[in-house]
Formats: C-alpha cells, sequence, structure tokens
C-alpha cells in the first residue's frame, strides 16, 4: 500500500479520515465477492482505497459515478479539477479489469442501472442537499439486502446555507426510511446495513 500510495496521481486526500470506519463497517466484504457503486470518485484514490482493502476478491467489481468536473464548491475553493478522468484511470489502473467507469450526472446515470444489483453504495458526489437526496434515493434500490450505504459528507459546513448541506438531505432520507435500515455509523460520514 505505501508503495503505491507514492504512484498516486492526486491533489487531495478525501480518503484517510474514513479509513478506520470503513475497515470496521465494511470488514464482512473483504476477500469475498462483492459489488460497489460510488457515486463521486473525484481522482479515484478513495476508489483505489477500496480495491486494495475490500474488493480484493477478483469477482468483484466497482462501478464510479462522476461526471470529471469537480463540484461547483472544489472550483471556488481553488481545488485543481483539471484532467479528473485520465488521473483515475491512471490511479484504479491495476484494477481497471474489475471497474466499471460512468461518464455523466448521477440523475442521469443511475436510473439506467438496471439489472445490476451492489453490496456498498458510497453517495459522495455534489454537496447540494437536493443532489444529495436524489443520488440516495435513486441508489436505495440498487442496494442488495444487508448492503451497505455510505453517505459521506454528513458533517460538512462548506455552504453558509445550512438547508444546502448533505446533513438536511441525509437526515430527511433516514427519517422518511426509518425501519428499512440498521444505522451502523454517524459521525462525518453516515453509513447503514439495509434490512433483510
Amino acid at each position: 500500500m505505501a508503495r503505491r500510495e507514492c504512484n498516486l496521481v492526486t491533489t487531495q486526500d478525501y480518503t484517510s479520515v474514513h479509513i478506520p470506519v470503513w475497515e470496521k463497517c465494511l470488514a464482512r466484504f473483504k476477500g469475498v465477492q462483492c459489488h460497489m457503486l460510488e457515486v463521486g470518485v473525484f481522482e479515484g484514490r478513495t476508489t483505489l482505497w477500496f480495491h486494495e482493502n475490500i474488493l480484493t476478491s477478483y469477482r468483484s467489481s466497482h462501478w464510479a459515478v462522476d461526471t470529471f468536473e469537480g463540484g461547483e464548491d472544489q472550483r471556488e475553493a481553488g481545488v485543481d479539477c483539471t484532467n479528473l478522468l485520465e488521473k483515475f484511470n491512471e490511479n484504479i489502473k491495476p484494477y481497471r479489469h474489475h471497474e466499471m467507469i460512468c461518464v455523466g450526472k448521477s440523475k442521469d446515470i443511475l436510473p439506467r442501472i438496471v439489472y445490476h444489483y451492489f453490496d456498498i453504495i458510497y453517495i459522495d458526489g455534489s454537496h447540494v442537499a437536493d443532489d444529495t437526496y436524489n443520488d440516495i434515493c435513486l441508489s436505495w434500490p440498487l442496494l442488495q439486502p444487508l448492503g451497505v450505504l455510505m453517505m459521506d459528507d454528513y458533517e460538512w459546513t462548506g455552504d453558509p446555507s445550512v438547508e444546502r448541506r448533505p446533513k438536511v438531505a441525509i437526515d430527511r432520507w433516514l427519517s422518511e426510511n426509518d425501519g428499512k435500515y440498521r444505522l451502523l455509523h454517524k459521525g462525518s460520514i453516515v453509513i447503514v446495513e439495509r434490512n433483510l
């Protein structure tokens, strides 16, 4: 892992802070066939971590959904959002045969994913509350029973309007779907397991 880390083509690390929680909540998927959907992959640092630490069965797969344009809030903050698709492809190159890359807006792509279900879904796309809510709602039907849904940026405060942050969307979805999931973790990321 350390050797590969040195070769990463990334400018941001949105991954390290979540690793202890992921290791705990996703341990049962390591080494067994599982399929993962990740909405919002940026440069691929997180995707690479999942390939190297969770999706370790040769039968596992990962689907990446992203515009590869970066978020408006990232661009406004001066984050380098150039060549994101090229950086992503370079970073996940050793696992390309396990990867399905879907370029476009999640609201357009997710409804077209039919006849494929996932064991792990990670929502980490737009920080706009309405977008986050739509991503969760469109992804939930694609999650297997006992599958894990992870919703990032729960404590993100980058927008001055509380009503535009992911927390509002996540809280709304959790309330509307009470009884359909088991809460595994709630902090900067919210993780639930879908009931049978």
